[in-house]
C-alpha cells in the first residue's frame, strides 16, 4: 500500500460521501413537505437559513448536494479498481516470495494445495476486509451518527432512544460476532483441509485408476466433507438466532418511534414533514445499523481466513541466509561432512537419529557413488548437501566454507540434480529445459537437448520444442522427463553435480547413451551418484555403501567386491543390474 498511499487516503474520503448523502437526504424530504405544507416545523439551526424556508433555493441546494456527493461516491469505483487489484496482488508476490524461502520440511508437512489456498484466501481476505470497514462498517456508522445528530436537532428524547438501540444492536452483534468468528475459523480450517484431501486425491489420480480405488477415495473424503458441512451448519444456524434477536428488538423500536411521532403530530409539536423525516431517518438509521451488525460476523470471518492463512504462510523460516552471507566460491569442489549429527523432525516431533557424528571428505572433482538399501540415508546425505535440512550438530563444508553461513542462492547455483522423480512445470518442452540456465540462448537449450537425447524426442511430437508438457510433465513417460531432466542440468553447467537415480527410468539402449554424456559431464566436477543401478558405478572414483545412517564401506567397484562385505551381498543380488527388492523394502 505505501507507495500509493495519498491514493488510498483520497479512496476513504471520497467513501464518505455516501453516508452524508443518505443521512441528509431525509432532511431535504422534510424542509420540501414543509415548504408545500406552508407549514413551519420546530425551530432549528437550519431553519433559521433563508435558503432553507424557500422551495426553490431547497431544490436547488438539494440537487446541487446530491449531484456533487454522487459524483465523489462514484469517483470511488474508479479508484478502487485502480488500487485494489495491484494490492492484492502486492501482498500475493509477498507471500510467495516468503514461502519460497521455506524449508523442505515445510513443504512435506503442509499440503501443496492448501498453501496454494491460503496464498489466495490472505489477498482476498485484505479485499474483502477493506471493502466491509471503508464501504460498510465506517460508512453505515457514520451515517447512523450524522441521522443521529439530524434527530438531534428535532428532539432530543428520540435521539437519545435511538441512540440507545443503535449501540443496544450493535454491542449484542459485536459480542455475539466474536463467538460467529470462531464457528468461522473452524469452517475454514475444515474447507481448507479438504482442499488440500482433494488435491492429494487428484495428484495420484493415476494410482486411484491403477487400483480400483475410486470409491475407496469417496469415502476417505466424506468424513472431511462431512465435517466442513456440520462446521458451516453450526455458523448459519448461530447467525439465524442472532438475527432473530436483532429482529425483535428492532420490532419493539419501530413500533415505540412510530408512535411517538403520530402523537407529536396529534398533539401539534410536530410538523407533517417533522413526522416525514422521523420515520424516514428512522429507516435509513436501521438500515445502516442492520447493514453494520450483518457485516460484523463477515468481518470477524475475514479476519478468521486471515489470520488462519497468516499463521501457516508466515511460519518461522527455519533455514534462511545470514545477514549479509558472501557468495560461495568453488575452488576445488572438496566437500566435508564434520561430526554432522541429523535427524529428521515431522509436525515439531523428532524422529530417530539417522547419522550420528559423520564424518568424510569427499575431494574436489572426484567421482563418488551412493548405495545402500531405502532409508539407510542415502537421499538425506544429498539434501544436507543442497541444505534442504541443517543437521543439529556439526559442519558440512564446501571447499572449506560452512553452508550454513553462505548464501543459499550461491548454494543451489553451484550444484546441478538431477532427481529420480522428475516433476515438470506445465509448460513447453523448450521453457523446461531451459529452466537450467534461463540466461541461455536457444543454441545452447537445443545443445543441451542433443546431449541427453532430446533431440529424438522432438522429432516426433507435434509443435517439437514447442509442446506442452502437462502437468508435472504428465504427456511424457518417465524415461522421457529424465532425459528433458539430464538436459536442463547439462544447461546449467554447475561445478558440482548431483545425480539421483538419474537414469533409472531409462531404457538400456538410451541409457548407454546418455552415460557418455555425464560422464563427460562429470569431468572435473565433483559428482555424487546415487545407484540402485550398481553398472552404473563402474566409472566412480569411489563408491560409499550407506547402512542405516552410517557409511559401512568405501572403496571403488572392485575393492569393495574383494571385500566380501554388505557391497558384495548387494552386487550378488543383481538381475540384470538392478538392485532386487528384499523382504519388502526397495533396494
Amino acid at each position: 500500500m505505501k507507495p500509493q498511499k495519498g491514493l488510498f487516503i483520497v479512496l476513504i474520503l471520497a467513501l464518505f460521501a455516501w453516508p452524508l448523502e443518505q443521512s441528509f437526504f431525509p432532511y431535504f424530504i422534510k424542509l420540501i413537505i414543509d415548504a408545500l405544507t406552508g407549514l413551519d416545523s420546530l425551530k432549528t439551526p437550519l431553519n433559521e437559513i433563508p435558503i432553507f424556508k424557500d422551495l426553490g433555493g431547497i431544490l436547488l441546494l438539494g440537487v446541487a448536494f446530491f449531484i456533487t456527493t454522487e459524483i465523489i461516491y462514484r469517483s470511488s469505483d474508479f479508484l478502487r479498481a485502480y488500487l485494489l487489484p495491484p494490492f492484492m496482488a502486492r501482498i500475493r508476490t509477498y507471500l510467495i516470495n516468503y514461502v519460497g524461502q521455506q524449508s523442505f520440511t515445510y513443504f512435506s508437512n503442509n499440503f501443496p494445495g492448501a498453501i496454494a489456498n491460503k496464498i489466495n484466501d490472505l489477498p482476498r481476505a485484505a479485499h474483502e476486509l477493506f471493502e466491509k470497514i471503508f464501504t460498510s462498517f465506517i460508512p453505515g456508522i457514520l451515517n447512523g451518527l450524522i441521522a443521529i445528530a439530524l434527530l438531534l436537532t428535532l428532539s432530543p428524547l428520540l435521539s437519545v432512544i435511538m441512540l440507545i438501540w443503535v449501540i443496544s444492536h450493535l454491542w449484542i452483534s459485536w459480542v455475539a460476532s466474536k463467538k460467529a468468528s470462531l464457528y468461522a475459523k473452524d469452517q475454514s480450517e475444515a474447507l481448507s483441509t479438504l482442499s488440500g484431501k482433494i488435491v492429494d486425491v487428484l495428484n495420484n489420480i493415476f494410482t486411484v485408476r491403477l487400483f480400483n480405488g475410486f470409491q475407496h477415495e469417496k469415502k476417505y473424503l466424506w468424513k472431511y466433507q462431512t465435517d466442513a458441512v456440520q462446521k458451516h451448519t453450526k455458523t448459519l444456524i448461530f447467525s439465524a438466532q442472532l438475527k432473530t434477536v436483532l429482529g425483535v428488538l428492532s420490532l419493539l423500536e419501530y413500533g415505540f418511534m412510530i408512535s411517538v411521532s403520530l402523537y407529536g403530530w396529534k398533539m401539534g409539536w410536530l410538523s407533517l414533514g417533522d413526522v416525514a423525516f422521523i420515520l424516514t431517518i428512522l429507516q435509513n438509521i436501521m438500515q445502516s445499523t442492520w447493514w453494520v451488525s450483518y457485516e460484523f460476523p463477515h468481518l470477524f470471518e475475514q479476519v478468521g481466513i486471515s489470520l488462519q492463512a497468516y499463521d501457516l504462510l508466515t511460519q518461522k523460516i527455519t533455514i534462511e541466509d545470514k545477514k549479509h552471507a558472501p557468495p560461495l566460491v568453488i575452488t576445488g569442489g572438496e566437500i566435508v561432512f564434520d561430526n554432522v549429527t541429523f535427524h529428521h523432525t515431522s509436525n515439531s516431533s523428532e524422529l530417530p537419529v539417522l547419522f550420528n557424528n559423520l564424518s568424510i571428505i569427499l575431494k574436489g572433482g572426484e567421482k563418488v557413488g551412493v548405495v545402500g538399501f531405502s532409508g539407510s540415508g542415502k537421499t538425506t546425505f544429498v539434501n544436507l548437501i543442497l541444505r534442504q535440512f541443517d543437521p543439529q550438530q556439526g559442519r558440512i563444508l564446501i571447499d572449506g566454507q560452512d553452508i550454513k553461513t553462505i548464501s543459499l542462492e550461491s548454494l543451489w547455483n553451484s550444484i546441478s540434480v538431477i532427481p529420480q522423480d522428475t516433476n515438470l512445470f506445465h509448460r513447453t518442452l523448450y521453457e523446461n529445459i531451459h529452466y537450467g540456465n534461463l540466461k541461455a540462448h536457444r543454441d545452447q537449450v537445443i545443445i543441451a537437448a542433443e546431449k541427453a537425447y532430446v533431440s529424438e524426442l522432438v522429432s516426433r511430437l507435434p509443435q517439437g520444442y514447442e509442446t506442452i508438457v502437462g502437468d508435472r510433465g504428465g504427456n511424457l513417460s518417465g524415461g522421457e522427463r529424465q532425459r528433458i531432466a539430464i538436459a536442463r542440468s547439462i544447461l546449467k553447467d554447475a561445478p558440482l553435480l548431483i545425480l539421483d537415480e538419474a537414469t533409472s527410468a531409462l531404457d538400456s539402449e538410451t541409457e548407454r547413451k546418455i552415460q557418455d554424456s555425464l560422464l563427460t559431464a562429470m569431468k572435473g566436477r565433483t559428482s555424487l551418484v546415487i545407484a540402485h543401478r550398481l553398472s552404473t558405478l563402474y566409472h566412480m572414483d569411489r563408491i560409499l555403501v550407506f547402512q542405516q545412517g552410517r557409511i559401512v564401506e568405501s572403496g571403488t567397484h572392485q575393492e569393495l567386491l574383494l571385500r566380501n562385505g554388505h557391497y558384495k551381498y548387494l552386487f550378488s543380488l543383481q538381475n540384470n543390474g538392478f538392485l532386487q527388492e528384499i523382504q519388502g523394502v526397495e533396494l
